[in-house]
């Protein structure tokens, strides 16, 4: 489902594109919060606090029109992180927030980045870079699934595509120095 169709299948309320949102948002919190988890309380619980917490404000974003076009991802992934500094603490103590009722995975290849430097240098990738990139570390996507997702010949070509990423976000984040 592209971007445009996810816009217009959560103004229109369409329960399918609902669930597709909610998961997407799902897979990208248990990245988040699995490189920020300290084994402190139930993990399971942060993760769907997290998740909800930025499916709504991220679904505000869409109903009150304020998505740039071409940035549902990163704008995702930033609403996530927010979520997650909104319920945690800088030292991962869980502050009283009210969140509205209704397997992990964790690649350290950029946990030691700056988020905000990242997401920058991610979003200067070109879009097949971008989508492959974000995805691959923050939905969780394994080298099959992208070649597949993509329509890419080989896994192999799908590791090239992602070395290569990984070096630009890394020339990039040089020049941010």
């Amino acid at each position: 489902m592209n971007e445009q169709e996810l816009i217009n299948g959560i103004i229109n309320g369409d329960r399918a594109t609902i669930k597709v949102l909610y998961d997407r948002t799902l897979r990208i919190s248990k990245s988040y919060v699995g490189r920020r988890h300290n084994n402190v309380g139930d993990f399971n619980a942060d993760i769907y606090d997290v998740a909800h917490y930025a499916y709504l404000k991220f679904s505000k974003k869409i109903l009150d029109n304020k998505l740039k076009k071409g940035y549902f991802d990163i704008t995702l992934i930033r609403v996530v992180k927010d979520s997650w500094h909104t319920i945690f603490s800088k030292n991962n103590k869980r502050k009283t927030v009210e969140i509205p009722s209704n397997e992990t995975y964790f690649d350290p290849y950029f946990s030691k980045i700056l988020d905000d430097e990242l997401l920058y240098c991610i979003e200067k990738l070109p879009t097949e870079l971008q989508e492959l990139i974000i995805k691959y570390y923050y939905e969780g996507y394994k080298v099959k699934e992208l070649q597949e997702y993509f329509n890419i010949s080989s896994e192999s070509n799908v590791k090239q595509k992602l070395s290569k990423a990984r070096k630009l976000i890394l020339k990039y984040l040089k020049n941010l120095k």
